[in-house]
């Protein structure tokens, strides 16, 4: 079309640019209890995940605002989206849309409500009598040896020990129902042992430590924390075999079974009530909840030593029952071996005494001199004629043993504590340990 000035005229037109957009408000639930109401929840992180990318980083965005709670995302036509917000102190939610059919623009709007987690306190009290789980002693499948892991709460019980000074208490060892009865409650017992020997070799005083192995006899009742823990559960549930086995799923019983399996500690004397971190009582890292150990557990004897050690050129084999256990440096110790350690007198009726020995070797290097041997009180040795006798290096003895069962109500594994008046070459005092166990017959 020409213009009457002579020339062509040139129109032009404006499309308008289609687009679709996200805007992301993060929000803190409201919670009745607390008289809180909904407030804009800052410190969030919003991630937008593209559903219909392939697998991979690139196909989601993460945003994070410290001081707003609005995010803002640039969307593509015909596509499948999940957005994810999370927050250290919330419960993370997710809601899912798509842009599939869209023929004009839109921006979409999600506002996400986060309900808060549950604050823990600082300090949890512990009453006397009171059992309280602890998270990081776990064993090998059918081992009672003390792992690393173990250690972590074995240490933080010495602290307290040394805390509470006149703290009496009991370690006790459970086991879940499947298994033989008698086995579980032994192996229980074991492991109970293994934990006051630990503490006794750092220096706690045994008669302050009650070993107690329950096997499958006392099921775990779910506190309201554990409750928290396990959205199956409710607090008061008590985890016996029935109860689990009614579970609806394989999963579920499975967890029920783990929780029965633990170690707890409880105060029997001495202060009524004891604060402890929340933060000493979690799991540690390197320890699943399936009671697994993460790394690999210490092999059983040490490495060879390095260039300029002291260690002997051919030790003498020292028992798990020994606090020297482990130790590589034995030059001008003694070394107690036993022709056996443990002793089952079988079935035992219940008034009965028994009557036998065991006999020992000095294998180390150093004299061997014997301060106390210590027992319940339903045994009892010939430790005058031992105490303070010095046995040299290739000397025997014997230890003399008589146990009554008068006073006893059911079968058990008893510990006799052997105290030398060596000190090992880290200054820690050495003691041996022997056992005995028996089946009573009422």
């Amino acid at each position: 079309m020409q213009g009457k000035t002579c020339c062509d005229d040139i129109y032009a037109f404006v499309i308008p640019r289609q687009f679709v957009d996200l805007v992301v408000g993060t929000f803190a639930e409201a919670d009745p209890t607390a008289n809180k109401k909904r407030e804009p929840l800052k410190g969030a992180t919003v991630q937008l995940v593209d559903m219909s990318a392939a697998m991979g980083t690139e196909g989601t965005k993460s945003l994070t605002m410290a001081e707003g709670n609005r995010f803002d995302f640039g969307l593509n036509f015909d596509r499948a989206y999940q957005v994810i917000v999370s927050h250290p102190d919330y419960f993370p939610d997710s809601v899912s849309f798509n842009t599939t059919g869209l023929t004009e623009s839109k921006t979409f709007e999600q506002r996400l409500y986060l309900k808060a987690r549950p604050k823990e306190p600082e300090f949890e009290t512990v009453l006397e009598n009171q059992p309280i789980v602890m998270e990081n002693i776990l064993y090998d499948f059918d081992d009672d040896r003390i792992t690393t892991q173990a250690e972590i709460d074995l240490r933080t019980i010495q602290e307290l020990m040394t805390e509470y000074p006149d703290m009496k208490i009991e370690l006790g060892s459970h086991t879940d129902s499947r298994g033989i009865d008698d086995y579980n409650r032994e192996l229980s017992q074991r492991r109970a042992e293994s934990a006051r020997r630990w503490l006794m070799r750092v220096g706690v005083a045994r008669e302050r430590i009650v070993a107690q192995g329950y096997g499958e006899t006392v099921p775990k009742t779910i506190s309201a924390k554990v409750a928290a823990q396990f959205p199956f559960l409710k607090e008061g549930d008590v985890l016996t075999e029935a109860f689990i086995l009614a579970l609806p799923t394989e999963e579920e019983r499975e967890a029920a079974f783990q929780l029965n399996r633990r170690t707890e500690f409880k105060i029997l004397e001495g202060p009524t009530s004891i604060q402890i971190k929340t933060t000493r009582l979690k799991k540690q890292e390197g320890v699943n909840r399936n009671g697994n150990i993460t790394e690999p557990a210490p092999a059983a004897q040490p490495a060879p030593a390095a260039t300029g050690s002291v260690e002997q050129p051919n030790p003498p084999k020292v028992s798990k029952l020994s606090s020297l256990y482990g130790q590589t440096n034995l030059k001008g110790l003694p070394v107690m071996q036993f022709a056996a350690r443990t002793k089952s007198l079988g079935q035992v009726k219940k008034g009965q005494k028994r009557e036998f020995t065991y006999t020992f070797t000095n294998r180390g290097t150093g004299n061997l001199v014997i301060d106390l041997i210590s027992a319940c009180d339903c045994t009892t040795t010939n430790q005058d004629e031992l105490v303070g006798k010095v046995f040299k290096p290739g000397q025997s003895g014997t230890l003399k043993v008589v146990f009554d069962s008068t006073e006893k109500d059911e079968s058990e594994t008893i510990d006799i504590d052997i105290y030398l008046r060596n000190n090992d070459n880290k200054g820690n005092p050495i003691f041996e340990v022997v056992q005995y166990s028996f089946q009573l017959l009422k």
